[in-house]
């Protein structure tokens, strides 16, 4: 490949006098060239087997650079649908990375993300979802059902809790796939998850307006969990009458549209 900044006939002046040996500031001031290029020049001819010693002979080869590698050209309408079409055919291709990809088609990792974010392909993590039994599906639509009606300050009087599997000394992988935004939810976007082997349990709650308290537990035979269990069952047969009785007597009172200020809360 030719220089581009620089025409084949200097190209060939600046060989012929650095041949008759020339001083490097008097080619520098016939050809106009930078040194570096001139140093270049020669050496792109002795590589290509150019040698003074034996013929002062120059060929049209001495004058010629090694190929380089270039940006690839513009894809072709043809060539953006195939990529997109290999992505999303199925989810192995959904999980690949930009580099992998780009290896595939042949061309620029850079040039991959172009293709697939002017499509609104972006890379996205699995959304993680536990595996519902038909049972938990029907209590969970029958608590939905039975509450339906309730106000924000019925929900006030509420304590969330939820609990996560904790591995010490290990990572979960993150896979991440390629889809769009309306596609977040879908089967072939979400990854499931049962019960695995775990160190311990983190049990955290939270109300409307602050966080309640937390709790770690370690893996119980099955005696402990069996006290366990009737000491809750003990506890919350003695404390729901009391709590029962305070939730109809403030239930009553905001029937009745009377102002009541819950003495838990600061001024």
């Amino acid at each position: 490949m030719v220089n581009k900044h620089t025409d084949l006939c200097t190209h060939a002046q600046t060989l012929i006098l650095a041949e008759i040996e020339h001083s490097m500031h008097e080619i520098m001031a016939i050809t106009n060239l930078a040194q570096f290029t001139i140093y270049w020049y020669k050496f792109m001819a002795w590589k290509q087997g150019h040698d003074s010693t034996i013929s002062h002979i120059f060929k049209d080869e001495y004058l010629v650079n090694d190929s380089r590698s270039e940006r690839p050209s513009v894809l072709i309408k043809k060539q953006k649908k195939n990529l997109v079409t290999s992505v999303k055919k199925n989810r192995n291709n959904w999980e690949k990375n930009a580099q992998c990809i780009a290896f595939k088609h042949d061309v620029f990792k850079f040039t991959v993300l172009w293709v697939l974010h002017a499509v609104n392909l972006y890379k996205w993590k699995l959304i993680t979802k536990s595996d519902l039994t038909a049972s938990m599906k029907k209590a969970w639509l029958q608590f939905a059902l039975w509450h339906q009606h309730w106000t924000l300050e019925d929900w006030k009087n509420v304590i969330w809790t939820d609990k996560t599997s904790i591995l010490l000394r290990h990572h979960k992988e993150t896979l991440k796939v390629w889809r769009t935004l309306e596609k977040q939810f879908t089967s072939d976007c979400m990854r499931l998850c049962w019960n695995e082997v775990s160190k311990f349990m983190f049990w955290g709650s939270f109300l409307y307006n602050r966080k309640g308290s937390f709790h770690c537990w370690k893996k119980k035979t099955a005696k402990k969990k069996k006290a366990t269990t009737e000491f809750l069952e003990h506890w919350n047969k003695k404390l729901k009458p009391a709590a029962k009785q305070k939730w109809e007597l403030t239930n009553e009172m905001r029937q009745l549209q009377i102002n009541w200020t819950n003495s838990d809360k600061k001024p």
